[in-house]
């Protein structure tokens, strides 16, 4: 009777027992599922190795990503907006060589304009590999000189390098510069340059060779210039002190691959200003040749050199078989 009471015993311990080794190696398996799951959910959550597991900016030519995003290396992020003005973000290999005009400095490799607004244009020979550069967007523009003065500067009287140019209240009338980022040339002679003769005390043309270079700036009420005309004022610094002279009116640009923003005239009065929408929604203007409408209507088109009446519109060209009309 002892003898089966022990083999139960022995029955039942032996199904109940687990040896040492099987018991703490299906715990370690569960333990690590449970650290495993743990540290999955770290690590998508997005506080552990966010450089890897960051969004990343697009690459595409025309593209960019809105809201935060990362370039991967060796790659650099270029600022853009969207056509709502929401900032957006691209990647990019590198920047091309920012310049102004004249300058021959360029990039062979693949490169963009860190500012969207600069064209990129390349300055190689025909038939060979093109090499970049982002030059400085030319100005054209009227100036005043006085502070209080509603009236541009016009030609010398004699029309002489070096004599004091003219104050005229006639708009016709006005010198046209041209601004580079470092000088201010006259449109029509581009090898004069503005000047200020500090001996005079008055502002005239000279050879752009000798003439200072002029920083561009926003006007402010210690400057002391007119409210009513244009913000922007055009300062040379000398070793007599900073001379400055102030935008009066700007001239809408002629190239149909530009179009100038803010306030713009046209500088040909014959000519007529054309609205156009920008990526970030605002407008800017290019001044054209008056020219008839073209159609709207799709079954026909204009055969003859036209404008959108509408700027919203974008003009296409349509091919016209022979026999048609």
């Amino acid at each position: 009777m002892a003898r089966k009471t022990g083999e139960k015993d022995a029955a039942k311990a032996q199904e109940g027992y687990r040896s040492p080794e099987v018991f703490s190696m299906e715990s370690g398996v569960g333990c690590a599922v449970a650290v495993s799951v743990f540290i999955l959910a770290f690590v998508l959550s997005g506080n552990a190795f966010p450089r890897f597991f960051g969004s990343y900016c697009t690459s595409e030519q025309g593209m960019c990503t809105p809201g935060k995003c990362d370039c991967p290396a060796p790659r650099i992020m270029r600022e853009l907006v969207t056509q709502d003005a929401t900032p957006c973000y691209q990647c990019v290999d590198k920047f091309c060589p920012s310049v102004v005009e004249g300058n021959t400095t360029c990039s062979e490799d693949v490169c963009e304009c860190e500012d969207p607004f600069w064209p990129r244009t390349s300055i190689s020979p025909s038939g060979q590999a093109p090499c970049w550069q982002c030059v400085h967007p030319t100005q054209e523009l009227t100036l005043r000189a006085g502070k209080a003065s509603s009236e541009c500067l016009g030609p010398s009287a004699t029309g002489k390098l070096g004599e004091p140019l003219t104050a005229t209240s006639d708009v016709s009338a006005c010198t046209v510069f041209r601004y580079n980022g470092v000088n201010l040339a006259s449109k029509y002679s581009r090898e004069n340059c503005l000047a200020w003769d500090p001996s005079a005390q008055f502002w005239s043309l000279s050879s752009c060779s000798g003439t200072s270079t002029f920083s561009q700036r926003s006007a402010s009420e210690q400057d002391g210039f007119s409210a009513s005309s244009a913000s922007d004022i055009f300062c040379s610094i000398t070793a007599l002190g900073e001379f400055c002279v102030q935008a009066a009116e700007y001239m809408c640009t002629i190239d149909p691959q530009q179009c100038s923003t803010g306030a713009c005239r046209c500088e040909d009065p014959t000519w007529e200003r054309i609205p156009l929408p920008t990526v970030n929604g605002s407008t800017c203007f290019s001044c054209s040749r008056r020219l008839p409408r073209c159609s709207v209507d799709p079954a026909q088109c204009t055969a003859e050199e036209c404008n959108c009446a509408n700027p919203a519109h974008v003009k296409v060209r349509q091919s016209v078989a022979e026999d048609q009309p």
